[in-house]
């Protein structure tokens, strides 16, 4: 009986070598022709990297001196000189812009215009800082910007402030506080079932131990005695 021969096809028949040596010829053919646009894809890929390290490198410098900056400035409040220490916060602010202790600097600037019976630029230091309430520093200057809105009269930006908070905060006693001053507000401009309405809401959310509740339920009887007498 006469042996079936199998047809292998040219491919399977071909020796691996020769396919090696085909597919090297072909990268060394595409490498050739693209030769251009390897050279400028690793030359962007090495300023692309250089970049980086170059930029992380300067925001970290550039944050140690604004922290020691800052230090000196903090010295010169120790040893009573408001003014100069202003001048030279508005100074630093605008140079470390952007850095770590930007928003600090804000804090002091805001808190020494507040003390010196200049809320218009306390607000102008603070304004900023206080759009961002989920950054710790940020209610802090929330609270300080609304300190300034009263100073100068804008008791409805102040309200609406503290009730941003109120609504923002993630601490208990942030939430309380600003809920408090925004019912003082109210009561301020006559609106005192907008101010109990408030304090409704603080007392409802606190234990029935905890020792603040007394204030604030004296505090919400006399709101109420004024609606009946208004």
């Amino acid at each position: 009986m006469t042996a079936k021969r199998r047809v292998q096809s040219s491919a399977a028949a071909q020796d691996p070598d020769d396919q090696f040596l085909a597919g090297t010829m072909e990268a060394v053919a595409w490498a050739r022709q693209n030769t251009q646009k390897l050279v400028v894809g690793i030359a962007a890929a090495v300023i692309l990297v250089g970049g980086l390290v170059y930029y992380v490198g300067f925001r970290e410098d550039q944050d140690v001196r604004a922290a020691n900056e800052l230090d000196q400035i903090q010295q010169t409040l120790v040893l009573g000189d408001p003014a100069s220490a202003a001048g030279r916060l508005n100074q630093f602010i605008a140079s470390y812009s952007g850095t770590s202790s930007e928003g600090e600097a804000r804090l002091i600037l805001g808190q020494l215009h507040l003390e010196e019976a200049e809320p218009d630029q306390a607000i102008q230091a603070l304004a900023p800082l206080a759009r961002d309430l989920g950054n710790p520093l940020g209610v802090q200057g929330a609270f300080l910007l609304g300190a300034a809105y009263e100073d100068a009269g804008q008791n409805d930006d102040a309200e609406d402030l503290y009730l941003r908070i109120a609504n923002s905060a993630e601490l208990e006693f942030q939430v309380r506080n600003a809920l408090e001053s925004a019912a003082r507000i109210r009561t301020s401009q006559g609106n005192f079932a907008g101010a109990e309405e408030l304090l409704q809401e603080i007392l409802d959310g606190m234990e029935e131990s905890d020792p603040a509740r007394a204030g604030l339920e004296m505090r919400l009887s006399e709101l109420q005695h004024l609606q009946r007498s208004a």
